[in-house]
């Protein structure tokens, strides 16, 4: 569509006292359509001119009336016909470009505003370039060393909970039966030192199911309590109720506290 023709179209739609939203409505459409039309960025079909046309009150003739020479007109469309051909052949190459990153295992990467971002098997990884703020700086240490001493921490454990198996069982035949329980010291501690790491009650529910389990076994194996032993299991969907809410409220807290923080900040 020219221009002589959208401003036409936005002349007539003001004459009938109309909006680019009420004559969207009135059309089925969106405003966004509307507004293409009277900028000449899009031409409206055959069912929508005749329906401009008898909604303003003119013939189709005086609606699309122009001067431009017929080879201008023609021109004008191939040229943005052209232009929708190249935009759809960009898009289906970084579509395509993309999808062949996804399928090879081999991360890739990105640049885009300075930003870079590995595609791998692992996920979206984005590195933004920006330097770590004296706060994240001291969290990323803090993490790091949690990390250290959970190693270190759940390795000896294991190592701890073999020997002990062991040479218990080997000496006390009947702790074979039960003694395996030892073993989940080390996931349970894993689990403490997560929750230290990220401050939420969430990740000890792992914590509260080994326990549990183990719980049970000493209950039964020693006391012969395996009924009404089993309501220990009770705890997991108990802990579960209350860890959530209880991380949630933290959560809104410290997301509230920092955003006061940067309120008396500027």
């Amino acid at each position: 569509m020219n221009i002589e023709i959208a401003n036409r179209l936005v002349e007539l739609r003001k004459k009938s006292g109309l909006s680019q939203e009420d004559l969207a409505e009135k059309l089925g459409l969106s405003r966004q359509a509307v507004s293409k039309w009277e900028r000449a960025e899009a031409s409206p079909d055959t069912d929508n001119l005749i329906v401009l046309a008898k909604l303003y009150g003119v013939s189709l003739d005086d609606l699309l009336n122009t001067d431009e020479p017929v080879e201008d007109i023609v021109a004008t469309t191939k040229e943005k016909e052209a232009e929708k051909e190249q935009v759809k052949m960009e898009t289906s190459k970084e579509e395509e470009s993309v999808e062949a990153e996804l399928v090879d295992d081999k991360p890739r990467t990105h640049r885009e505003r300075g930003d870079k971002v590995n595609i791998g098997p692992g996920g979206i990884h984005i590195n933004d370039n920006k330097p770590l703020t004296e706060a994240q700086k001291k969290k990323k240490a803090r993490d790091h060393r949690i990390d250290v001493i959970s190693g270190i921490v759940t390795g000896s454990l294991i190592f701890l909970a073999v020997v002990a198996y062991i040479l218990v069982g080997t000496f006390y035949p009947p702790f074979w039966a039960y003694g395996w329980i030892v073993f989940f010291a080390a996931p349970t501690m894993g689990c403490v030192f997560e929750t230290i790491k990220t401050g939420k009650l969430g990740p000890l529910t792992g914590a509260v199911v080994f326990l549990s389990v183990a719980g049970y076994m000493l209950l039964g194996f020693l006391l012969n309590l395996w009924h009404p032993g089993w309501v220990i299991f009770l705890s997991i969907p108990l802990w579960a109720v209350i860890s959530g809410p209880v991380d949630k409220a933290t959560h809104d807290f410290r997301h509230r506290h920092d955003n006061d923080d940067v309120i008396d900040a500027k």
